[in-house]
């Protein structure tokens, strides 16, 4: 138990070394907020290998998830054009896979068995395979209940809100209050700089 908690301590501690540095070179606006994010989202690197590994081998974890969250977010914003911006599919999918094929390298046999040995110990490639095809399991299982339901949504006239609520922003329009705390003055140039970019016109 000592050595899980000491793992996922020293992954948190250099994930925030290292999400910051990366912040930085990226040049976001709200750098606290960002490395705040990636430090919450990024500790799926360490807690899918963390009863497995010794306290070391979750500081280089902790650098891999950093860094394939941040790849799979530029991929994201600046070649598909996908909108993430809860950065959430980064956390799942990068950072978890980073996680279940560090597993396969480094899991320790003291902690995981003969049976489920990091290639890194001395372990079969065939645990490797074990991850890959329970990454593919979850990968096909999500895409497939994901798909079923936005096409269903989507076919009801469920899945997207107005335009007029998205300039505005559903966390205003549905719930009640700003999801961040920015003032006044910038809402309303992000809403003006929205409109004129759809020649729409906002209600206030």
């Amino acid at each position: 138990m000592g050595h899980q908690w000491a793992s996922r301590w020293y992954g948190k501690l250099f994930r925030f070394v290292v999400s910051w540095t990366l912040v930085v070179l990226r040049k976001v606006e709200d750098r606290l907020w960002g490395v705040l994010t990636f430090l919450i989202f990024k500790q799926v690197a360490t807690c899918s290998p963390a009863n497995a590994i010794e306290p070391w081998a979750a500081i280089f974890v902790g650098i891999l998830g950093a860094v394939a969250c941040q790849l799979q977010i530029i991929l994201f914003e600046n070649y598909l054009f996908i909108d993430d911006p809860l950065n959430a599919s980064a956390v799942h999918l990068a950072a978890g896979a980073v996680g279940m094929l560090y597993a396969a390298f480094m899991a320790h046999p003291d902690y995981a068995g003969e049976e489920f040995t990091g290639i890194f110990y001395g372990g079969e490639a065939k645990f490797l395979g074990y991850q890959l095809y329970g990454m593919f399991v979850y990968s096909a299982w999500t895409l497939t209940t994901s798909g079923v339901m936005f096409f269903t949504l989507n076919s009801l006239g469920w899945f997207r809100v107005s335009e007029e609520e998205e300039l505005h922003g559903v966390d205003i329009t549905h719930h009640g209050g700003k999801a961040y705390p920015l003032d006044d003055d910038h809402m309303n140039q992000t809403k003006a700089g929205a409109s004129d970019s759809s020649d729409g016109q906002v209600v206030e």
